[in-house]
């Protein structure tokens, strides 16, 4: 079995994963589609469009809404990361005290393809509109 520690290191990860798309959904997603395993995710206005049955007038206004919001919303997720960075590094530090060193060498493989994985999205993030047109 697991002792207390491996699951709060494990219950810390998932924690720290799940603040991590959090702050990519929302400097993305939120305001348009996003990438990922080579398939195009709907935006946050197709989905509200779609599952609001909106009007074509409304569909556009709340682009508008979403894509003039934008630039602040990516500022306060920027201006956060930083101190994400900070948390981040204790809970590795505190996971890495956990683990056997078999499982350190597996961890920073996993930590590894996650900066890979987080790189490739922000490269294909930086060549898409975030307007929430799709094709329109």
């Amino acid at each position: 079995m697991f002792s207390q520690s491996k699951l709060s290191a494990v219950g810390l990860l998932a924690a720290m994963a799940a603040a991590g798309f959090a702050a990519g959904f929302a400097t993305s997603s939120f305001a348009g589609g996003r990438r990922g395993n080579g398939r195009e995710r709907p935006s946050w206005s197709s989905r509200l469009t779609a599952e609001l049955q909106l009007t074509p007038a409304q569909s556009d206004s709340v682009r508008a809404i979403l894509r003039q919001h934008r630039g602040e919303m990516r500022a306060v997720f920027e201006s956060a990361r930083p101190r994400m960075d900070s948390v981040r590094h204790r809970i590795n530090d505190e996971i890495r005290a956990v683990l056997t060193p078999d499982q350190q060498r597996a961890y920073e493989q996993l930590l590894q393809r996650e900066r890979e994985r987080a790189e490739r999205w922000r490269a294909d993030s930086a060549g898409h509109d975030r307007s929430g047109h799709g094709g329109r």
